[in-house]
């Protein structure tokens, strides 16, 4: 016959108080300040969208109208054999 002194039963205590406290605080810490982090995290998406612009800033950037056709003729002629990158 076998021995299975070493299995817990219901009413042991397999792991005991300290190791719950252990494992399970830590875990539940970081759940509970993840989801208060997300939150905050996730919230700053919304808030710089309500931030407004300067007007100057708006309007100076209207006017300089930059397309890639007008980058393309800039560069159009340009000889690139000694290019570098930096």
């Amino acid at each position: 016959m076998e021995d299975f002194s070493h299995v817990c039963t219901r009413s042991d205590a397999c792991f005991s108080q300290e190791q719950d406290s252990r494992y399970g605080v830590p875990m539940l810490l970081l759940i509970v300040g993840g989801s208060f982090g997300l939150h905050e995290f996730s919230q700053i998406q919304y808030d710089a969208v309500k931030i407004k612009m300067d007007p100057a800033l708006e309007k100076k950037l209207k006017e300089n109208k930059i397309s890639l056709e007008s980058e393309y003729e800039k560069i159009k002629d340009s000889k690139f054999d000694d290019w570098k990158n930096i």
